[in-house]
């Protein structure tokens, strides 16, 4: 029956291009430059969590539009800065323009943040003369420090990963600052681990997933 308001959609906050459906929840149509923003309102008191949770992701593995995904945990509340600005498009500006301007695009996030992010996107490299279009996954971790997407983000560690045109179950595990992160593909079964390390955040943490 998808997310509505008699079981858990009170509980989240919907920004942008995100659809509700009585199915999978859509967090973007095929669209150029458009962004979403779908965040949980209430805390996570505790540092032993998982999640877990499907994505479908429809397209090229090649395209070359640099585009992405992300499902973040982080220790701050973002529906008390206003977020809903952010996705207003004024005229003359695109959205990606105006998230670019205020720094909110890191994938339709801040660049400074504490806690960290799962990033799904078709762009490897740190600068445009070395960069390679292809699908992967990465983690970044944030302290505060800014990071600027397609420079800092994703990194070098990526992940090749192709997550296009099959469901990908994905399985986030954080335990008292160990974070583990897998993949399986639904065609496939196989299980692939795209990150275990030491990973430090706060509680009370919030999840938060966008699109840019």
């Amino acid at each position: 029956e998808g997310l509505n308001f008699n079981n858990t959609l009170s509980s989240w906050a919907m920004m942008g291009s995100a659809i509700l459906t009585k199915g999978p929840f859509s967090l973007l149509p095929p669209v150029v430059d458009r962004a979403a923003f779908f965040f949980h309102k209430q805390p996570i008191y505790t540092e032993d969590w998982d999640s877990t949770f499907v994505i479908s992701a429809e397209g090229s593995s090649y395209s070359d539009h640099k585009v992405g995904f992300g499902f973040w945990a982080v220790d701050r509340d973002l529906s008390k800065e206003d977020a809903s600005k952010r996705y207003m498009v004024e005229p003359g500006l695109s959205i990606g323009r105006q998230l670019q301007d205020s720094k909110w695009d890191l994938w339709g996030f801040p660049r400074s943040f504490n806690g960290f992010g799962v990033l799904f996107t078709n762009f490897v490299g740190s600068h445009e003369l070395t960069s390679r279009y292809q699908p992967s996954v990465d983690v970044v971790v944030g302290n505060n420090n800014e990071q600027q997407p397609w420079r800092d983000v994703p990194s070098q560690r990526a992940t090749s990963y192709d997550f296009r045109n099959t469901d990908i179950t994905v399985q986030v595990r954080y335990k008292r600052g160990y974070l583990t992160v897998d993949c399986t593909n639904a065609r496939t079964g196989q299980k692939t681990n795209i990150y275990s390390g030491s990973v430090t955040i706060r509680s009370p943490s919030t999840f938060f997933s966008s699109f840019f």
